[in-house]
Formats: C-alpha cells, structure tokens, sequence
C-alpha cells in the first residue's frame, strides 16, 4: 500500500507528497477540487507497476494555498506550478491535469518544457481559455453561486445525485475541496486566457496523452478538438477515450482510468 502522503508547501504552492521511486507524477486538479481528490486514483496506482513519487498541488485559493493578491487568472496559475516544480527539485516530471489542471498542464508544458517529460491530460478545459478577458466562465459563477450559499449536507446530497457512478471513498476529498476553497477569488478580475489549445498541441515537445470522455455526459473536449489536437501531436499523441462516463473520468471509471495511467507511465518512462 502507497504510504500517506506528508503535506508540503512547494513554492507558492501546498501539496501532498505520496513518496515512491523513479521519476515523479505531478497532478493538478479542476476548478473547485483540490490534490486530495487524487486520493483514489493514487491509492489504486500503489497496487500497480511502475511504482512512482506522486505530488498533488492545490492551485491557487483551492486546497491549502491561499488566495494571493492581484487578479485570478491562469498565467498566474501557470506561473506558480512553475514555481513548485522548481521549488520540488526534481527531474523532469510526469505532469498529468484534469479539466481547469489541464490547461494550466498543457501551458506549464508550452511555457517550460524543460521541467515537463511526459504529458497527461483529462479532459482539459481548452474552452475556458477562449473566454472574454476579465470573464468568468458561466459554470465557474453558477458553482460558486451554490457552494456560498448551501449546507456540507446539500452540497454532499446534490453530488451523490450527479454522480451515481462514483466510489464512496470520492465524496469525503470532493466535499472538503468545496469546503476549502476561496470563494473569494470570484471576486477577483479574472482571465482565463491562455496559449494552451488544440492547434498549440502542434508546440509540445513531449509525449502527450490525451482523455476525453462523453461530451452528452458533461465532457468538454468534443471529438473535433480531440482530432485536431491528435493531429497536431503526430507520433507523439496517443489518445484513450472513456465512452460512457462525463467530465470526471477517473471517478466515473476509476479502474479503466488507473489502467490507462499505468500505460501512460509505461510508456513515457
């Protein structure tokens, strides 16, 4: 069994270290979530070869890392995974990201690809990168809406309802990462603006695999972005798509998900 991870500040970033050999797997998570709603997917990897150092960062006003000032927008996200990365001192890492994490990913990877071996991306929130500067995605505001003004116990009632497929121990990390994170930060000008997109995957250095899932199912990559992005990465692409399940892929199906992560890491040792 994986060792529970040691909270840790990196930089400018908290986290959670799950220690191991080889070369480490960095996750980032979506808007709203927080390192620890990788718990299930880390524990289940444990089991699995290759072993491997698991770091989980907690993204600007979520998880344990405050709101810093000045505006929210994801070069300033971008900038501080930088950061932690340095901060971690390490080799270059497996950077895996999921939704608003794998934008920030897939920019990290553009932006410096000298700390980036091998991308991971679940899902990644490439529309969000198109938004208006100073807009606030319509979904981030309706969320953040909900979590100001409902109960533990409505926020835990209302996503045992939208995600009857998940496992149990998924609800314990989700809810806290509600709980944690600063609203505050809707407050702030934002600006979700970024270089990150299906045509830039042309500008990745690394190998890059890409998930995407049921867009009729809440998924945000649809197929015309999957393509493009495949055929811009050449040989350096390999693309899993998860039929059935939404937006949160490794919890929707977390045992295909490990399966094809343990491929990943494979792969792209």
């Amino acid at each position: 069994m994986m060792p529970a991870p040691v909270r840790r500040h990196f930089g400018p970033l908290s986290g959670l270290d799950w220690p191991g050999p080889g070369r480490p797997l960095v996750v980032l998570h979506g808007v709203f979530d927080s390192a620890e709603c990788w718990t299930g997917v880390v524990q289940q990897l444990a089991h699995q070869e290759p072993r491997c150092r698991v770091i989980g960062f907690d993204l600007d006003a979520h998880g344990q890392t405050p709101l810093p000032e000045g505006d929210f927008t994801v070069h300033a996200m971008v900038e501080h995974v930088i950061g932690a990365l340095e901060a971690a001192g390490t080799e270059p890492v497996s950077l895996a990201g999921h939704s608003l994490g794998g934008l920030v990913a897939h920019e990290v990877a553009l932006t410096r690809p000298d700390l980036v071996a091998a991308l991971w991306l679940e899902d990644p929130a490439w529309a969000a990168a198109i938004e208006p500067s100073g807009a606030t995605p319509r979904f981030v505001l309706e969320r953040g809406r909900q979590l100001a003004s409902w109960t533990a116990d409505q926020i835990l009632a209302r996503g045992r309802a939208d995600h009857p497929r998940w496992a149990d121990d998924e609800f314990g990390p989700w809810l806290r990462a509600k709980q944690d994170v600063d609203l505050a930060f809707l407050t702030r000008r934002q600006d979700w603006g970024a270089h990150a997109s299906p045509a830039t995957c042309a500008e990745l250095r690394m190998d890059t695999w890409l998930l995407t899932a049921e867009p009729s199912r809440g998924a945000v990559v649809g197929a015309a972005a999957a393509q493009e992005a495949l055929s811009r990465l050449g040989a350096r692409g390999t693309h899993r798509h998860f039929a059935d399940v939404g937006h949160d892929i490794r919890k929707d199906d977390r045992g295909g998900y490990v399966a094809a992560l343990r491929d990943f890491l494979v792969a792209t040792a």
